[in-house]
């Protein structure tokens, strides 16, 4: 069947594709939830290391300047626990160092993005920063592309539906995949935790 006949029929699609810059500031902007996600994992290396050691960290905040002056007044008995230590907490701070770096590409390419203004109208919305409203936008891509909200969401976190009988009882019949974009999932629910 040609496209016209099937145009013609309205079997066709439109589809939008993202150019040059749009998939820039989208590889940074998913670089930058993975250093993120860096960041976590090796902050609770330290915090693990340490507690194993029978440290814990007394004060409310950490990661501040009160703990990183805690950290570095640590001292034990054998060196290669301090070597361990700092080891942690100067791996922490590179991957710190690389999450800036990320950061401020991001604020640099944003401005000539062809979707500059729609960042810049999210971030209008209550709670929506400038890094939510990119990791948005960057994923998402044009919103016209839904017809409603339901398509929206199906995209952002899609859902298997089951046909095993017992999967019919359950009280959740849809169940989200894990395939679904997590970072831009932080995003929506808050713009406080994509900063």
């Amino acid at each position: 069947m040609s496209l016209a006949k099937l145009h013609r029929a309205g079997e066709l699609t439109a589809v939008w594709v993202p150019d040059a810059i749009h998939e820039a500031v989208r590889d940074l902007s998913r670089a930058r939830e993975t250093a993120m996600e860096d960041l976590r994992r090796k902050r609770q290396q330290v915090t693990s290391f340490l507690l194993r050691q029978g440290r814990s960290y007394a004060g409310r905040t950490t990661w501040s300047g009160r703990h990183r002056r805690w950290l570095a007044e640590q001292t034990f008995d054998h060196p290669e626990h301090q070597l361990v230590l700092q080891e942690a907490v100067d791996t922490a701070k590179e991957v710190e160092a690389r999450l800036d770096r990320l950061v401020t590409a991001l604020v640099e390419i944003v401005p000539t993005w062809s979707m500059a203004p729609v960042v810049a109208a999210y971030q209008a919305m209550r709670g929506v920063n400038f890094l939510a409203a990119t990791t948005l936008v960057a994923e998402v891509g044009d919103l016209r592309r839904f017809d409603n909200p339901a398509q929206l969401m199906s995209f952002l976190v899609p859902s298997e539906h089951s046909t095993r009988p017992d999967a019919a009882r359950s009280p959740r019949p849809a169940s989200p995949t894990g395939a679904g974009r997590g970072g831009l999932e932080l995003s929506v629910r808050g713009g406080k935790a994509a900063a």
